[in-house]
C-alpha cells in the first residue's frame, strides 16, 4: 500500500518522512519566468505553495490522483519520490498530457533504470539535469533546528510542452538541457 505523505507537517507532524521536501525557490523562479505561476500543483500543501504559487493545489486530503488535472493548462509536479508513488504520477501525467494541450514540469530523482523514468523520458519534449544536487526545504529538519541538507540524489526536470526552445533558453544556465530522441 502506498501512503501519501505530503504536507503532513501541517496536519500530522509525527508522520513526516523523507517525502516531505519542498521545491527550491531558485528552480521555481525559473518556472515562473517560463510560464508564470502554474495553474495546478496536484501534490502540494499551503506551506509548499508559498514558494510554488500555483493557482490551485491538491493536498493529501484531496488525493491528487482522484482529481481532474485536465482543466489546467500549466502544471508543476514535484511529487514524493517513493517507490510505487512516482510511477502512478508519471502515468497520470502522461494520460493528462495525451488528452490535453497542457504544459507540465515534472521534477524527479534521476533513475534511468526504472520503467517510469523511461516513460517520462520518452514522452517529454526536453529535460534538464541540474548542474548540482538540489537542496530541498524540509519542514522536519527545520522543526528539529537542523540545516537544510543537499539532496543525496541527482534530479531530472522534465518539460512537456510546445516551447522546447524557450525551455532551453531559460534552463541552460541551471543545468544541462537535453533533447529526447524523438527530436
Amino acid at each position: 500500500m502506498i501512503i501519501q505523505q505530503l504536507c503532513l507537517f501541517e496536519t500530522q507532524p509525527s508522520l513526516i518522512d523523507s517525502n516531505e521536501n519542498y521545491t527550491p525557490s531558485d528552480l521555481i523562479d525559473l518556472v515562473h519566468e517560463f510560464y508564470g505561476f502554474p495553474e495546478l500543483d496536484p501534490f502540494s500543501c499551503e506551506l509548499a505553495n508559498r514558494t510554488v504559487k500555483a493557482q490551485k493545489i491538491f493536498t493529501i486530503q484531496d488525493d491528487g490522483f482522484k482529481q481532474n488535472w485536465r482543466r489546467a493548462k500549466t502544471l508543476w509536479l514535484n511529487p514524493p519520490y517513493s517507490a510505487g508513488f512516482v510511477e502512478k504520477v508519471v502515468d497520470k501525467l502522461i494520460q493528462t498530457l495525451n488528452e490535453t494541450e497542457a504544459e507540465a514540469f515534472l521534477l524527479t530523482n534521476t533513475d534511468n533504470s526504472t520503467a517510469w523514468y523511461k516513460k517520462a523520458l520518452n514522452r517529454c519534449d526536453r529535460f534538464c539535469l541540474p548542474s548540482t544536487r538540489l537542496t530541498f526545504y524540509s519542514p522536519k529538519r527545520a522543526a528539529e533546528g537542523k540545516k537544510q541538507d543537499q539532496n543525496r540524489f541527482s534530479q531530472t526536470l522534465f518539460y512537456f510542452g510546445l516551447q522546447p526552445q524557450r525551455f532551453e533558453e531559460i534552463f541552460e544556465g541551471w543545468g544541462t538541457v537535453c533533447q529526447t530522441s524523438k527530436w
